[in-house]
C-alpha cells in the first residue's frame, strides 16, 4: 500500500472516530460460550446486552510546566547531539592528521630511495641522463604526496570550521 493512501486512510478513520457520536455495541455470548461484539442486536439464541460507548474527551492542552519540561528536554537533546558531533569531528581530525604523518613518512622513504639511486649514477652522459630521470621521479613523488597532504589538510580545515560553527551555535 502506498504511504499516501495509508496516511489518507488513517486520517479518514481518525476523523470518523472523533466526529462520530456515542454508539451502541452489543456484547453477545453464543451457544459455544464465545463472547462476540457486534453492532447488530444479539440473536435470540445468544445471551447478552447492549453496551453504550461514549466518545473520549479531547486531549487537554499541555500545561506550561509540561511545555517548559519539553523545551528543556529538547535543549538537552540538542546539546548532546552537538557534543556527539564535536567528538566525531575531533576523531576525524585526528585520523586525518595521522594520515598526513603517514604520507610524509612514505614520501620521505621514497625520496631517500631515489637519493640513494642518484648516488649510484656514473659521472658521464648516461649517468647524467639517469640522474635527470631520477630527479623527475623525485618531483613526481613530491607532487603526489603534496596533493594527498593538501587534500587531507583541506578536509581538516573544513572540520575545524564545522566545529567552530557548532560551538558558536551553543552560545
Amino acid at each position: 500500500m502506498k504511504p499516501a493512501t495509508l496516511a489518507f486512510g488513517s486520517a479518514t478513520t481518525l476523523l470518523a472516530l472523533t466526529l462520530s457520536p456515542a454508539m451502541a455495541v452489543n456484547k453477545c455470548v453464543n451457544d459455544a460460550g464465545q463472547v462476540v461484539y457486534q453492532s447488530a442486536p444479539c440473536p435470540a439464541s445468544a445471551k447478552g446486552g447492549e453496551l453504550t460507548l461514549q466518545k473520549a474527551a479531547p486531549a487537554s492542552a499541555p500545561s506550561p510546566a509540561d511545555a517548559e519540561e519539553l523545551k528543556r528536554i529538547q535543549q538537552t537533546a540538542s546539546a548532546l547531539e552537538r557534543e556527539r558531533r564535536l567528538t566525531e569531528i575531533d576523531r576525524e581530525i585526528q585520523r586525518l592528521e595521522g594520515r598526513i604523518t603517514d604520507h610524509r613518512s612514505a614520501m620521505d622513504g621514497e625520496m631517500a630511495n631515489l637519493r640513494r639511486k642518484k648516488l649510484l649514477a656514473n659521472n658521464n652522459l648516461a649517468g647524467a641522463t639517469w640522474e635527470q630521470s631520477i630527479s623527475e621521479e623525485m618531483n613526481a613523488v613530491t607532487q603526489k604526496y603534496d596533493a594527498l597532504i593538501r587534500s587531507d589538510q583541506n578536509r581538516i580545515d573544513q572540520f575545524r570550521n564545522d566545529a567552530d560553527r557548532l560551538r558558536k551555535s551553543a552560545e
